[in-house]
């Protein structure tokens, strides 16, 4: 490892690692046998941390409400929608006859969304190592969301594999890091380590 917080965090009985991984294309035979491991990747570099309080596993599907009309409906519908004036004779028609069109309810399956999961931590620095140690996740952690230059193109950001030592039951795909937020004062006053 060459980030650890706090340095005997892997002594605890449970930790998380973050394992950064350099994008440079997939393997397609790891892709066609449905492997995890179908990035073609470098390690980096790793860092520990104590599991998060807050650990949640989040997977969620996405439906849309899609109004469905008969045939007959439908083709009324856009007969109205081409001219104002038979709009305006279909509304009279529904006033006149107190009938509106039924229109029927469905929901549509649109797949599945992409995980994404929210770690927090609240680490304070016993000592300057462990401080400058906290200092170089975080520059790590915010370099990696940022894509490379290469000529005229973007390369990848870089992509991570996390494990939970001690809790192998939950899984992790290889993910890529979408946002980092740092509070220096989060008990409300800013406090520095010399």
């Amino acid at each position: 490892m060459k980030y650890l917080f706090p340095n005997e965090v892997t002594k605890l009985p449970s930790y998380i690692t973050f394992i950064n991984k350099k994008f440079s294309g997939y393997d397609t035979d790891a892709l066609k046998r449905a492997d995890q491991n179908f990035f073609k990747t470098s390690t980096d570099y790793a860092i520990a941390l104590p599991v998060p309080d807050n650990l949640t596993d989040t997977s969620a599907a996405s439906w849309t409400d899609q109004n469905d009309r008969s045939v007959t409906g439908s083709v009324q519908q856009a007969i109205t929608d081409k001219s104002a004036t038979a709009k305006r004779a279909a509304e009279f028609a529904t006033f006149k006859t107190g009938r509106a069109l039924e229109k029927h309810s469905a929901l549509i399956f649109d797949g599945m969304n992409v995980k994404t999961y929210s770690f927090s931590w609240e680490l304070i620095p016993e000592n300057s190592s462990e401080a400058q140690n906290i200092e170089s996740m975080i520059y790590e952690f915010e370099k990696a969301q940022l894509p490379t230059i290469d000529g005229d193109y973007l390369r990848f950001p870089d992509i991570f594999k996390i494990k939970i030592k001690g809790f192998e039951r939950m899984k992790f795909l290889p993910c890529v890091l979408n946002s980092v937020s740092v509070n220096y004062s989060p008990n409300g006053a800013f406090t520095s380590m010399m």
